[in-house]
């Protein structure tokens, strides 16, 4: 019996393994499986009958993202390999032609066919014209410093155009006015947009403005004669404030100037200047017509340089400038 039993094993493992053995090299064949898909088409124009290399063949996702990207070949044939099975945005372009843009679905293992035709683009014609860009693109021939309300502010706060000029290189003050570019100040003349102010018996500009009426100051040294009716000199140009879309009531510098006992910081023996000006304006006619008003009381107290007159003997001088303005928008 154990002999017969000993005989029965070696036969069942014997017979085990050449099973095992035919069995092993029939699974390792087996391909593996194709999870991706291809699209292959073919672009052409004229219902098919002319193929057209070098389309540009984009592949997106259904969320936009590219994916792929292939130019077709002479024959107007492409094919794009290795896409997860998903729908895809086929969209194709070429120079002289209209775009197409197709929904594919890609299954694994299995080929899309898409056939694409393009339509010719129709020819449009555009002409472009353009003016001609002027040779002096500034308002005037002369060359022009301005300064703005803003700048005189915090340089010379509360003071009228006659300290936004001295701020302008050139400008130097004299007894009777201000010279500009080395000029007298009879040689040269202020203007508020095509108003002259000056006096005809003197030649010299007599005016006081507010200075939150203002906008900004500009000095022309020897500007063009037959441009400004032939100043030798210089030229002050004034812009005034304009008013907004909003009526508005502003008042400003309040606070007086100070006269301290010398070396001291605290002890006030009185007041050297104050200056505080109002500001009214608004629409009259919304958009169209704006009306600014501006108003400044003047108040200075300094001491006299005539010998003649007592040291202690102070000398006040008090005025009010005003200034107001309507202007109509301009389109």
């Amino acid at each position: 019996m154990s002999l017969f039993g000993g005989f029965r094993t070696a036969f069942f493992c014997s017979t085990l393994v050449a099973v095992s053995l035919s069995i092993t090299p029939i699974v390792c064949a087996q391909p593996p499986l194709n999870l991706s898909g291809v699209i292959e088409g073919t672009v052409s124009t004229e219902d098919g009958t002319v193929k057209l290399p070098g389309a540009v063949i984009v592949v997106r996702t259904s969320s936009g993202q590219q994916v792929a990207q292939q130019m077709s070949d002479g024959d107007g044939r492409f094919s794009i390999a290795d896409l997860e099975p998903a729908r895809y945005i086929v969209s194709v372009t070429m120079d002289g032609f209209q775009a197409s843009e197709s929904s594919v679905v890609v299954t694994a293992g299995a080929a899309a066919t898409l056939a694409v035709d393009l339509r010719i683009a129709p020819i449009q014609e555009r002409v472009d014209v353009t003016a001609q860009s002027p040779v002096s693109a500034t308002g005037s021939l002369a060359a022009t410093t301005t300064v703005t309300n803003a700048e005189t502010q915090m340089l010379a706060p509360g003071e009228g155009f006659q300290s936004a000029v001295r701020l302008t290189p050139g400008v130097i003050q004299l007894g009777n006015g201000d010279s500009i570019d080395g000029g007298r100040p009879n040689q040269s003349s202020v203007q508020i947009g095509a108003a002259t102010l000056i006096d005809p018996a003197t030649n010299l500009a007599r005016v006081a403005l507010p200075s939150g009426g203002i906008d900004s100051v500009s000095v022309l040294p020897s500007p063009y004669e037959a441009e400004f009716g032939r100043f030798s000199s210089g030229l002050v140009v004034i812009q005034t404030r304009r008013a907004g879309d909003r009526w508005k009531v502003h008042v400003s510098d309040l606070e007086p100037a100070l006269r301290l006992k010398r070396f001291t910081v605290l002890q006030v023996t009185g007041i050297t200047a104050w200056k505080p000006s109002v500001e009214f304006g608004g629409p009259i006619v919304k958009g169209r017509v704006f009306m600014e008003q501006t108003a400044q009381y003047h108040s200075s107290r300094a001491r006299p340089t005539l010998a003649s007159m007592p040291p202690a003997c102070p000398r006040a001088c008090p005025c009010i400038s005003d200034c107001s303005t309507a202007r109509e928008a301009t389109s």
